[in-house]
């Protein structure tokens, strides 16, 4: 049923934009239908097809998130679907493109409000984004920007769940930020500093 609305939104829009329908809102919801089946196509393990969806939506947010004044749906939605795109690649086993699909996430997310909370779901998805991105970065050796972004992202998650303590994205985010944390301890043998990290997350 996911699959079929997707498809159908997809259908929609693209016909609009055949059209002439050059608005951002027809631009940010062709991309989130192509980014949707991705997601879909993930859970039926079809993972072919999913990076290639994750790959269309990713190519067509990114003029309209980069143009300029573009607002901040358009910039928060290229998160959205970049934090998708960059955590597939990371599945695919391509480091180098992950971190660099979540370094542009991550300066998308980071430029609607310079992580000063007004944004909460943006903040959270930026440390979602860190969080996948720890995990290309420690595969390819890169422990020091690992635990550099990390860093960042740490005071971020607490304070989302300091004004929100329920929300279910910074939650999540933040325990697989905290699990990164304790693995960079564990790298290093530093069992008995990693076990306070995995018992938080």
């Amino acid at each position: 049923e996911a699959l079929k609305a997707a498809t159908a939104a997809f259908t929609t829009l693209d016909e609009l934009k055949a059209k002439g329908d050059a608005s951002e809102p027809t631009a940010i919801g062709l991309a989130m239908a192509s980014s949707a089946t991705s997601r879909i196509f993930s859970q039926q393990n079809k993972f072919a097809e999913s990076l290639k969806e994750g790959a269309r939506a990713f190519e067509l947010i990114g003029p309209v998130a980069s143009a300029a004044g573009s607002s901040v749906a358009a910039r928060r939605a290229f998160g959205e679907i970049s934090v998708s795109h960059g955590f597939n690649q990371l599945q695919d086993g391509n480091f180098e493109e992950s971190v660099r699909v979540l370094d542009k996430a991550r300066a998308a997310l980071r430029s609607i409000d310079g992580l000063q909370l007004g944004d909460l779901s943006a903040a959270a998805l930026f440390v979602e984004a860190t969080a996948w991105q720890m995990d290309s970065l420690m595969a390819l050796g890169r422990v020091a920007d690992a635990r550099k972004n990390g860093e960042e992202a740490r005071p971020v998650a607490g304070g989302i769940l300091e004004r929100q303590p329920g929300h279910m994205l910074a939650l999540r985010a933040r325990g697989l930020l905290l699990s990164n944390f304790g693995d960079l301890e564990a790298q290093q043998l530093r069992f008995r500093s990693a076990l306070p990290f995995y018992a938080a997350a």
